[in-house]
């Protein structure tokens, strides 16, 4: 259900970190939210996130972890947003519907880091998870994903800069536990292809079963629970 990875290469986050230096920036207390007192930061201007997204969206649709454990079929335009001291974003729950004349159903919502954890302070993305509360702070490259119902704020950075990257994107499967077992599913399947030969997987013994077992799960999750 929560599942942080490691997402860009050094490079790609010098090439991202130019558009941040050259952008327009857009005050962030216009967006989103009524409330004013709610949210304050900068995002970046559309042209520019355009130009941003297309540096990181090949390896967000070749990361393992987000073809399968959040399986998207669609997502927003990241919104790439710039936190001063004095920014924060209070507790609130992202909007179920996202996008403009084509709407779709937020079912994960992901932060992708593009600042290190030494660059500044405060700024933790803080999740509510029933009774506890989840402190996310990872290293610049680094992303985290979550469902999107879950209530979250990011505390007041008193010091420095956190530049971070924020889409929602629609899952494959609308119900959590049908994305996690598909997730499950295909783990199982590529530990199967490192630890077995071909032709163990594919003439009788234990392996073959396995194999059979998962290729079933996941053909039933495709047919009857993927919403394609």
């Amino acid at each position: 259900m929560l599942y942080r990875y490691e997402l860009l290469s050094e490079v790609q986050l010098k090439h991202v970190g130019n558009f941040y230096d050259f952008c327009d920036w857009i005050d962030g207390s216009d967006t989103g939210s009524p409330d004013k007192n709610l949210k304050s930061n900068l995002q970046m201007d559309y042209p520019n996130s355009y130009n941003a997204w297309d540096l990181i969206k090949p390896s967000w649709e070749e990361n393992h972890v987000v073809m399968n454990f959040t399986t998207p079929v669609r997502q927003t335009l990241p919104i790439f947003a710039r936190y001063l001291p004095g920014h924060h974003y209070d507790w609130h729950c992202d909007a179920t519907l996202m996008g403009g004349d084509e709407k779709l159903r937020s079912d994960v919502s992901t932060t992708i880091f593009l600042s290190n954890p030494d660059d500044y302070e405060g700024g933790e993305l803080l999740i509510e998870l029933g009774t506890e509360i989840l402190s996310v702070k990872l290293p610049a490259g680094w992303a985290f994903s979550y469902p999107t119902g879950l209530r979250h704020k990011v505390t007041e950075v008193t010091d420095g800069v956190r530049d971070v990257a924020l889409m929602w994107h629609q899952s494959m499967f609308r119900n959590i536990s049908d994305r996690e077992a598909f997730g499950r599913n295909r783990l199982m399947n590529r530990e199967l292809s490192e630890k077995f030969s071909r032709e163990d997987l594919q003439h009788g013994g234990s392996a073959w079963q396995l194999q059979k077992f998962v290729d079933e799960e996941h053909m039933y999750l495709i047919r009857s629970k993927a919403e394609l």
